[in-house]
């Protein structure tokens, strides 16, 4: 994108193809915008009542702010002007508004809707949520930055996710901390194995690999600890990070009513979808694998007994070929 004028709000979710950073999922429907802060903007975060509806603020140096769900208008600014505090921080201005101070030119916001993929009707509300979303100000700016060498940016990259496998970094991380509390090693360490987290209070991540490990494999999760609308996904990725294109259309498995089993627990399926036992309750449960794959866990607006490891995700097992 060059001129940035408008919010960018998708009806799909994160595509198969051509997808700009690793680790993207199909969770929820996306809007994004990059917007120019040469000039303030004020977010008007509309009500959409029980619908989960996130508002993710990055940096340019991905200082990453606590997300917003309440509805209301939130002042965006480059500098402390508005906000009276040293950025990067987030204020309450003497008007009782959220103040956010980027301390970068560009700030980036990601607008997450969730929304039942099967529902038609479902989808037409989440989109009209998402069209109530806006961002106003005096100019939008223009995008200026530097024509970045993009495969040096890959090699760094490779390096980094590297180093990250062989560190102590916990499986379930939330490095994303900041702006004030960032541990900038771990925090650049997961920027490059998933560019655009937030901090675990709202997302918490579980990253497993399958170590090239043959065989089928399958994981039964138990009713989830999550506050308020919040909720957990599933999503497959090849060994690079990306996701990769199926026929099925199955990347990711999420939490729902009809995926439930008697209990209350969610079983999700790695491999061999064609079996008909591995369709249950729904061909949606059964993700097709391929070498080398790996999966990450998404814990959204995750409850305390997460945060603090009482509740242990569970991992999956397999069952290998003979």
């Amino acid at each position: 994108m060059r001129e940035l004028v408008a919010v960018d709000t998708s009806p799909s979710s994160a595509p198969k193809h051509g997808q700009p950073v690793i680790r993207m999922n199909h969770d929820t429907l996306y809007s994004i915008l990059i917007v120019d802060l040469s000039t303030s903007a004020v977010v008007t975060f509309p009500d959409v009542g029980h619908r989960f509806l996130s508002l993710e603020m990055l940096s340019e140096t991905h200082d990453s702010f606590p997300s917003v769900y309440k509805p209301g208008k939130y002042l965006l600014t480059w500098t402390k002007n508005g906000c009276s505090c040293t950025p990067p921080c987030r204020t309450t201005t003497k008007t009782g508004a959220a103040c956010t101070a980027f301390g970068t030119r560009y700030a980036f916001l990601l607008l997450r809707t969730l929304a039942d993929a099967a529902n038609a009707t479902d989808i037409a509300a989440a989109h009209d949520a998402q069209d109530a979303f806006a961002v106003r100000q005096k100019s939008p700016g223009k995008w200026e930055v530097p024509e970045w060498n993009q495969t040096e940016l890959s090699r760094i990259r490779t390096n980094l996710q590297d180093l990250q496998a062989m560190s102590t970094t916990p499986a379930t991380y939330g490095f994303f901390t900041g702006p004030e509390k960032i541990d900038h090693l771990y925090g650049l360490l997961n920027v490059a194995a998933g560019w655009g987290g937030v901090p675990p209070k709202d997302q918490t991540y579980v990253f497993w690999s399958s170590g090239g490990e043959p065989g089928d494999f399958a994981i039964t999760v138990p009713e989830v600890p999550v506050e308020a609308n919040g909720f957990w996904s599933i999503t497959v990725y090849n060994k690079e990070g990306f996701m990769f294109a199926d026929p099925s259309n199955y990347n990711s498995a999420a939490q729902g009513s009809q995926g439930k089993n008697r209990d209350g627990s969610t079983t999700v399926y790695f491999g061999s979808c064609d079996d008909p036992k591995r369709q249950k309750p729904s061909k949606a449960h059964c993700l097709p694998i391929q070498q080398g794959w790996g999966m990450v866990m998404r814990f959204f607006r995750p409850a305390e007994a997460i945060l603090d490891g009482t509740w242990v995700p569970p991992k999956p097992s397999s069952k290998k070929h003979g």
